[in-house]
């Protein structure tokens, strides 16, 4: 029963691996990215790229430049998923 459980898991655990992905929640929420690295105008000493995506945006106005790191967390989230789901087999119908 395993192999009909695995098409509907699978789906479910990417989206996981993709929430847990960035982190945003606790960085924001904890330091907002606070203190800021030496030698850095922009990144903070807890940043990851998606609260500095997020500082970007609307805390500095670089609107084009948090565009293109959007782009690249979705590159990287939906690579990572599609090599996931080619290994797990996930859509393949079992016989």
């Amino acid at each position: 029963s395993f192999p009909f459980l695995r098409s509907v898991v699978t789906p479910l655990l990417i989206g996981n691996f993709a929430f847990q992905f960035s982190n945003f929640n606790a960085i924001y929420l904890l330091t907002r990215g606070n203190p800021p690295s030496p030698g850095t105008s922009d990144a903070g000493e807890t940043d990851i790229l998606i609260s500095y995506t997020y500082s970007l945006m609307l805390e500095r106005q670089r609107y084009a430049v948090a565009a293109c790191y959007a782009v690249l967390i979705f590159l990287i989230i939906g690579t990572i998923s599609l090599i996931n789901m080619k290994l797990t087999r996930a859509f393949e119908e079992t016989k």
